[in-house]
């Protein structure tokens, strides 16, 4: 019997794991019973943070000590435990400013010449529509129909601080990516 309680334990966890990985990016996540119903749910799931969370910061390899203070550990680590995926927890490199985690980053790819890396920037998780990529993408960007590009290319620019600004958002929808 102990043995059965055990299998059944862990494809439970196994289970809940992926619905933790996987339903926060679904439209579920805002239209079910319980954020329709409960404004303390409703709150945690438009919360971006959460939903970060939920995946994990150990997939990155470089990030910012701003980054890092944010991190609500105990939720961080809860997550990944009932996901059964520790390594997301993992907190990887973390430099002072945005330009200095640029720099490791570009330096660390071999022999790929910065102005032929490939670069993205995102808003966040829940805004792909409009992105910021490097110029090495033009040609396969120009031959996709469902692709625009709306400026640029312009360079990276970075506050007094070394940080980048915030990324601006036109938010002009063309079709879904």
């Amino acid at each position: 019997m102990n043995r059965a309680l055990a299998i059944l334990y862990i494809v439970f966890c196994f289970e809940m794991g992926v619905l933790l990985l996987v339903l926060p990016w679904l439209s579920l996540w805002h239209k079910n019973f319980f954020v329709e119903n409960y404004f303390w749910v409703s709150t945690l799931a438009r919360d971006y943070y959460l939903r970060g969370l939920v995946s994990g910061i150990g997939l990155a390899d470089i990030t910012t000590k701003r980054l890092v203070d944010k991190i609500d550990y105990q939720a961080t680590y809860m997550n990944t435990i009932t996901g059964i995926s520790l390594e997301k927890a993992a907190v990887p490199m973390h430099l002072e400013t945005d330009r200095r985690a640029i720099e490791v980053g570009l330096g660390s790819i071999g022999l790929t010449p910065p102005e032929r890396s490939r670069i993205v920037r995102i808003k966040n998780t829940l805004q792909l529509d409009e992105v910021e990529v490097s110029e090495v993408y033009e040609n396969e960007i120009r031959a996709r129909t469902d692709l625009e590009i709306m400026e640029g290319p312009d360079p990276m620019v970075f506050d007094s601080n070394g940080n980048l600004f915030d990324l601006r958002t036109k938010g002009i929808r063309k079709g879904s990516i």
